[in-house]
């Protein structure tokens, strides 16, 4: 699938979470799509928390992969 594809479905099902005010936590985000979370969260007056700690010691085909995210208003 389409990185661009599946981050724009990802958002659409976080849109009708958002809504609800909900506290929304993530995992295996990569840190490209860590940024874009930071801005789509901020723009909807939620603190994006991002933790790469996981990445930096994960086996090395899975460092960009294995971070957490966790967003509340």
């Amino acid at each position: 699938l389409d990185p661009y594809t599946r981050f724009d479905r990802i958002l659409a099902q976080l849109d009708a979470e958002v809504d609800k005010g909900a506290v929304i936590c993530l995992q295996e985000v990569n840190r490209a799509w860590g940024s874009r979370l930071h801005a789509y969260f901020s723009n909807r007056g939620y603190h994006f928390v991002y933790c790469t700690c996981l990445c930096l010691t994960a086996p090395v085909p899975w460092r960009d992969t294995l971070c957490l995210g966790v967003a509340s208003r």
